[in-house]
Parts: structure tokens; sequence; C-alpha cells
């Protein structure tokens, strides 16, 4: 009798524990951010807080169809949270983007808005081995998890690891650009990124 009541509650928590377990260590998914903005603005009806943002560099290009001009809401996270995926708008702290020495001073205000996706959040260990990202040790499934350079995906090279994971502290974020290779600024050669660099989340495009 006692065997039967043991059977009766143990198999069935054994079970739970071994599905979390899998789940705990099974890769990440994001099967609804998309590779680029696909909401076509009106220039003639554009919401109130919604901008405009001119961004002529490659860091985000992996295909070549990247729109030039994307359309950022500056207020769309006083309702809604960063999520991953996310592509935001950012202004770099005036002193990192000055370590870009082919910058004049004139053009600094400029350089300082780029583009970035939101990879890691706030609690969460990040680590990039040979080109793909792991989030929690489990690995980060989707298309902005794999480095992609030169028109390929760059999974295997050495070259795109970092010397240690990093732990996401409180109200910061872990930030790349879709080609880290081109972009001075992705978190895998800078830091973590403070939620107040974040100036709106990317919701469009316009022609």
């Amino acid at each position: 009798m006692k065997k039967m009541i043991f059977f009766k509650f143990f198999v069935p928590i054994l079970s739970l524990l071994l599905l979390v377990s899998c789940q705990e260590k099974g890769s990440i998914v994001d099967a609804t951010s998309t590779q680029k903005p696909e909401k076509l603005y009106d220039s003639k009806s554009l919401p109130a807080n919604h901008v405009v943002f001119e961004f002529r560099n490659d860091t985000m290009q992996r295909d070549f169809t990247f729109p030039l001009n994307v359309v950022a809401d500056k207020d769309f996270y006083k309702n809604n949270p960063v999520q991953r995926g996310d592509i935001v708008l950012v202004e770099l702290p005036e002193d990192m983007a000055k370590q870009n020495k082919n910058v004049p001073e004139e053009s600094l205000h400029i350089e300082r808005k780029q583009l970035l996706r939101v990879v890691g959040l706030p609690g969460e260990t990040i680590d990039i081995r040979k080109g793909q990202v792991f989030i929690n040790d489990r690995k980060l499934d989707t298309f902005y998890g794999r480095e992609y350079t030169g028109g390929v995906q760059a999974e295997g090279n050495e070259a795109f690891s970092m010397p240690k994971p990093v732990v996401v502290p409180t109200k910061q974020y872990f930030l790349l650009a879709d080609q880290w290779s081109r972009s001075a600024y992705s978190s895998i050669r800078t830091s973590t990124y403070d939620e107040s660099v974040i100036q709106g989340k990317v919701v469009g495009y316009m022609r």
C-alpha cells in the first residue's frame, strides 16, 4: 500500500521536474520579431510622438532591404515593457560616441543616435560563443541570435565570442546590431545599456 502511494505521488512530481529541467535547457525561440519594420507610415498623418529617423549605415542590414527611414514611437515604453527582439532607437552617451575617432565633432550628435536590437533583459545571463547567443545557458534560436556578416551567418567563428558571460543589471539591457561586426556599439563590444538611453521603439518605416 505504501509503495502504491509512493508511486502515485512521486512519479508525477518526478515527471514535472524532468519537464521543467528540459524546458530550462531547451532553446529560446522568438517567432514574432521581424528582421525589419513592416508598417508603412504616411508623412502627412504621422501619429503624435512618432519621429522619423534617417539611419544610413549597414549595421541592421542582412539582405540590404532594411529601410533608410524608420519611424520610432517615443512614448511606446511609457505603457509597454521592453521586450526581446524590439528594435530600439538609442541615444549613446557622448563619451561613448567620442571614442569613434572617425566622427568629426560637428557630426557627433548624429553618431549618438543608433538603432540596436534588444537581446538580453534585466537579470539574464548572456553569453556569445562562436557567433551564437546563449541566454541563461539556453541557445537563442532566432535570426538575431546568430552573427551575420558579409552575407553569411558566422556561426563557428571564434572571433565572435565573449570573454565571459555577462549578467544584465536591473534596468539595463544587452543590445546588439543585427550585424555585430559592423557596429561599434553592440553590447558584445561595449557593455549593457541603461534604460535611459532608449528613446523609443521602431514601429515602422517611410519611403
